[in-house]
Formats: structure tokens, sequence, C-alpha cells
């Protein structure tokens, strides 16, 4: 996941009641696949611009929060995969006690704070890391976990499911077949001095990072584990949500 910055509202939901799907509207579905770059808002997988294999999602569940039913806000795109794991299920924060606070997943409308990262409001990047602990050969390697023991990691995670062999598959993939040999490209180039062909390869493995690009929060990660910011290559590594 990485960080989406939110477009203008469709002129389709302007003064638009909760009634009525007007969320669902091609113009809106359009709008939002444009603002994520064609990808899935929480695995980053590509997503096709026509056809039935997405979904706008409701960030908070309509079936719960009503009056967001179309509210430009709280609209997302996402694939099935992850649209039909997450459903209506929807964790926040609530004070409970006097100094105590709780995660609950809620089936009626409450006032607290969603317990889940919304990547068109918080930066994912700062909740979010990848495990490349262990052995490269094995496909857990790379795998998603929360970074820090972040409350909003761990419940996007369960919520969406982005621990499941399906998502370390799709990483762990991601990474033998495109990320590993960017990576030694690079090195190559570095070792055989030519600097046109440095540029090349850096602007090659910065494109992957880019926010139009597939899982380009994983390259992120990846980038970051092999300190590729660092000299002598010193690739520019894209940053979050900026304050």
């Amino acid at each position: 996941m990485i960080f989406i910055e939110r477009s203008t509202c469709p002129a389709s939901l302007f003064g638009r009641s909760a009634d009525g799907d007007h969320y669902n509207k091609p113009a809106v579905v359009h709008a939002l696949w444009d603002m994520q770059y064609g990808k899935c808002c929480y695995c980053e997988r590509r997503l096709p611009d026509k056809g039935h294999l997405k979904a706008v999602d409701h960030f908070a569940p309509k079936a719960i929060f009503r009056g967001r039913r179309n509210e430009w806000p709280n609209l997302l795109l996402s694939c099935s995969q992850c649209n039909g794991k997450k459903s209506d299920k929807f964790p926040m924060i609530l004070s409970l006690e006097e100094n105590e606070d709780k995660v609950l997943y809620v089936e009626h409308e409450h006032s607290g704070v969603a317990a889940i990262i919304d990547p068109g409001h918080e930066d994912p990047e700062e909740h979010l890391e990848f495990d490349f602990t262990g052995e490269e050969w094995r496909d857990k390697w790379g795998a998603v976990r929360a970074k820090g023991g972040s409350v909003l990691g761990t419940e996007t995670i369960a919520t969406i499911g982005l621990d499941g062999p399906f998502y370390s598959r799709l990483t762990y993939d991601h990474y033998t077949k495109i990320l590993r040999a960017y990576y030694t490209n690079l090195l190559q180039a570095l070792k055989d001095g030519n600097e046109l062909t440095i540029k090349g390869q850096k602007d090659s493995f910065e494109l992957l990072m880019a926010p139009q690009s597939e899982l380009a929060g994983f390259a992120r990660a990846y980038a970051r584990m092999k300190r590729l910011e660092e000299d002598p290559i010193n690739l520019t590594i894209p940053a979050g949500k900026k304050n």
C-alpha cells in the first residue's frame, strides 16, 4: 500500500444524498481508477479499466455508515479479492472505559477512530513494512507485517488478509521476476562504470517505485532494505504523504 493523493470530487457526486448508488456511476469509477493509477488501493495490483474485476470500496462500510454511501472521501477502488475479504468488517478504536482504548469490529455507526489504514488519508508506509529476514528462496520472504507494532498496520493486515498466501506469493513473484533482475542490472551498470547505462538503470528502478507502478510500496521497501538511496547508487525513493 502507498498513500493515494485524492483527486477532485466528480461532478456526478455533487449534492448527492446518501440515497441511491451514485458512487457506482461510471464517471465515479473512472475517477477513482485514474486517481489510483489503475491499481487496487490495498494490494496495489493492476486493475482493468473495464469489466467487473474491481469494486468501489467504501472505506467506512455503507452497511454500517449509511450516511457516507456517496461521500467522495469515503470511496476507493479495490480488486475483488481485497473487497471481498474486507466486506463489511470495520475495526475501530473505541474508548470504552476511562483511559482505556480497545479495538472492536463495529456493527453499528460509531464516532471512534478507524483502526485500519485509509490510504487516501494515512500514509501506509508509516504503518506497514516487509519482512526481508530469512532465506530469499522461501515465498514468505518479503511478506507484509506491521511496522513497529502499529495498531493500524496490524488491523489492516488482518482485515484485508494481506499476510495470506495469495499476497505473499504476489510480492515474492514480483521480487523473483522483476526486482531481482532490475537490482542485478543496476549493480552491473555500476561495475561497468558507463554513466549513460547507470542513469538508465537508475531511472528504470525508480520507475518501479513510482506511484503508477504495480506494487510500488514493496519496491520502495526493497530499495530501503538494500540502502539504494545511499552512496554509491543514490536512488530517489519516493516519499509517502507530504505533511
